[in-house]
């Protein structure tokens, strides 16, 4: 079952939880149930979880990034990620 804006609720606050307008994801954020998830649920911003730190990004918002994958011989079978702001392992 996937997560619901209550359950990410219980687990941190309210105000942690950032709910992002269709409008403001990258075009190329192209996967319609990751862009449904980010502006219906939300996504938690939140630091020192998983050694990861979300902070920013209630206030930088998505940006896309370089695919970082393995190369592809068909660009069609690229796919384009997106960088949550101060994503860093610590």
């Amino acid at each position: 079952m996937a997560p619901t804006t209550d359950w990410l609720t219980d687990i941190w606050d309210a105000a942690a939880i950032k709910r992002f307008p269709q409008g403001t994801l990258p075009s190329t954020l192209s996967d319609v149930g990751a862009r449904q998830f980010l502006s219906s649920v939300g996504f938690p911003c939140v630091t020192d979880f998983l050694e990861l730190d979300t902070t920013g990004l209630a206030s930088a918002g998505l940006h896309p990034v370089a695919d970082v994958a393995e190369p592809v011989d068909d660009p069609a079978e690229a796919h384009p990620h997106v960088l949550l702001p101060r994503l860093v392992a610590r």
